[in-house]
């Protein structure tokens, strides 16, 4: 008797994605600043002490009072470089099915399937368009050795597949 199994199935994934991205630059154009400035107290931890820390209201205080001509200046030619050269929008469409089974013979136990993938990503960029169209066959699989009942020997072996991100595509 070698109790066993086999099922299959499927899915599907749309997915709509955009970018906006403006850069903003700011610049210091103060006087030189070290970090001491914002120097807070060290940090004890139950086994040694850190520090010093840096202090978040004395940061933000810095921050606050230095956006004028003296301080942080807005970087007018770094905030337009961008040109909108990383806003995009984009599609990808992912259909996939599989099939897969499990059979146990006495202490062993082998599992095995595969997964076809269909992908569809396309983009539109200011630096154009570009389309990906893939079909994948990954497949699985998995052996369990049963020593004892505490005692497990597992191999396995799966393909898997990477697909390029939209702000790569870009």
């Amino acid at each position: 008797d070698w109790p066993s199994y086999l099922k299959a199935g499927v899915s599907a994934s749309w997915a709509d994605v955009s970018a906006d991205q403006e850069d903003v630059t700011y610049n210091w154009a103060g006087p030189v600043t070290t970090l001491t400035n914002f120097e807070g107290p060290k940090a004890n931890y139950p086994l040694y002490l850190f520090g010093p820390t840096i202090d978040f209201d004395k940061s933000k205080e810095f921050l606050k009072n230095n956006t004028s001509a003296t301080g942080f200046v807005k970087d007018v030619v770094g905030a337009t470089r961008n040109g909108g050269a990383v806003d995009y929008t984009g599609t990808e469409n992912v259909y996939a099915s599989y099939v897969m089974g499990k059979v146990d013979i006495n202490k062993l136990r082998l599992i095995g399937g595969v997964r076809l993938e269909r992908t569809r990503m396309d983009i539109e960029a200011q630096a154009g368009s570009a389309r990906v169209e893939q079909v994948d066959l990954l497949p699985a699989a998995s052996a369990v050795i049963s020593f004892r009942t505490n005692i497990l020997l597992r191999l396995g072996y799966a393909g898997t597949v990477a697909r390029p991100s939209f702000r790569e595509m870009a």
